[in-house]
Formats: C-alpha cells, sequence, structure tokens
C-alpha cells in the first residue's frame, strides 16, 4: 500500500479568508434569487392588471358582445400558462434561495466555533 499524500494544512487566516470569501458569494448569489423572485412577481402582476384593463376596454367598446368573449378566451389561458410558468420559477427560486441560506448558516456556525464572543 501506499501512503496517502499529505495534505497541507491551511493557515487559520487563510480558512477565515476562504470562508469570508465564500460567504460574501453566498449573500450576493441569495440577493440575485431574491431579485428575479420580485422581478418575475411584478412582470406577472401588471401583465394581469394591463389584460384586466384591456377586457374593460373591449368590453365598453363592444357592449359586451362576441368580441369581448373571444377577446377573454384567447386571453385567459395565456395569463394561466404566463402565471404557471411564473409561480414554477418562483418556487425554484425560492428553493435555490433555502440551499443558500444554508450555506452562509454553515459559515455562521464556523465563526461562532471560532469566536464566540461575536
Amino acid at each position: 500500500m501506499t501512503p496517502s499524500p499529505r495534505v497541507p494544512h491551511a493557515d487559520p487566516q487563510q480558512v477565515l479568508q476562504f470562508l469570508t470569501t465564500e460567504h460574501f458569494t453566498l449573500q450576493t448569489a441569495k440577493a440575485a434569487t431574491v431579485a428575479e423572485a420580485n422581478g418575475r412577481s411584478i412582470l406577472f402582476v401588471a401583465t394581469v392588471s394591463s389584460a384586466i384593463v384591456a377586457l374593460a376596454f373591449i368590453g365598453q367598446a363592444s357592449a359586451l358582445g362576441p368580441s369581448f368573449f373571444l377577446f377573454g378566451l384567447v386571453l385567459f389561458p395565456f395569463l394561466f400558462f404566463l402565471g404557471f410558468f411564473t409561480f414554477e420559477r418562483v418556487l425554484q427560486v425560492c428553493i435555490e434561495d433555502l440551499v443558500l441560506s444554508s450555506g452562509i448558516n454553515r459559515i455562521r456556525h464556523y465563526y461562532m466555533e471560532v469566536a464566540p464572543e461575536i
């Protein structure tokens, strides 16, 4: 059997620098997930609001005639699919946010072990 290669021990100052950099990277990624979820939600709400206003204008112009119902039948499936895919992506982003938060908490736990007075 060959002996396993020795892994050099890192300087505690280097370890702290590595963890600080990783903590910053995780926080940045977490902020990006929150921004994406907010952006997608705002876009969906704005689209639904615009569709309702457009439907109201069509209803007023057509006196709730067949063009109103046709416009609604074309518009609502689109809004449903947009809402479904928005929900799916926001759910994925929230799960990613939980994973990133877990990484940040592991680093915080290490910080508390190294310096419990913090």
